[in-house]
């Protein structure tokens, strides 16, 4: 079973979060309201700490990546100020996320705030990705079956 309906695979912020959630829930409100976040990964990554150390910040959202070390409870979802703005704030009382659009924020946020799901050489699949295209990784998988989980017994 994947994690969320649309099984988030490739990984891709756009697909994973941005599109489904952002987009439908948070957007329309951010836009009437100057100085909030827009709801785009660069403008996220200002807000939210828990994307990555403050020293990494720069250079890792410029290539869409989220924090590369973690602490129990200063990392992901736990530690994420979007999970604790929904919760406690008077002016997110109105949102209402089914248990799927809470799920990918939630994955999201605990896979590392990655807004791209891999970095290779060549920039123009890097801005692909960032444009929200889904794309495989260049490495021995099968897209057909990408989790890799073996069913046919015996195997081939």
């Amino acid at each position: 079973m994947p994690e969320v309906s649309s099984g988030a695979l490739p990984f891709n912020f756009i697909e994973l979060v941005k599109r489904p959630v952002f987009d439908t829930k948070c957007v329309a409100c951010h836009a009437e309201h100057p100085g909030a976040p827009d709801m785009s990964y660069s403008s996220l990554a200002r807000f939210d700490r828990a994307f990555s150390y403050p020293s990494e910040q720069d250079s890792l959202t410029l290539l869409g990546v989220g924090g590369s070390r973690t602490t129990p409870g200063r990392f992901g979802a736990r530690a994420s100020g979007i999970m604790k703005s929904l919760a406690t704030k008077d002016y997110h009382k109105d949102v209402n996320l089914s248990a799927d659009e809470r799920r990918r924020l939630t994955l999201w946020l605990d896979l590392n705030s990655n807004e791209i799901g891999w970095i290779g050489n060549d920039r123009s699949q890097i801005a692909e990705q960032k444009r929200g295209t889904p794309i495989w990784p260049p490495i021995d998988m099968d897209p057909a079956n990408p989790t890799g989980v073996e069913t046919a017994v015996p195997l081939p």
